[in-house]
């Protein structure tokens, strides 16, 4: 296998092959999503606490 083939893509066999730019794209939209859901979390109890 070729060095920048390598380079390019993680995991076992050619054909089950996830690239570095679409695994990074992934990672990115989980932590995305994660931050918002945290974040409207805490919005939503900031402001029910500062109501009280």
């Amino acid at each position: 296998m070729c060095l920048c083939r390598s380079l390019l893509f993680v995991g076992g066999s050619p054909t089950t092959n996830i690239s570095v730019v679409r695994a990074s794209v992934a990672a990115l939209l989980v932590l995305a999503g994660i931050f918002v859901m945290r974040f409207s979390f805490y919005m939503m109890h900031m402001t029910v606490g500062i109501s009280l």
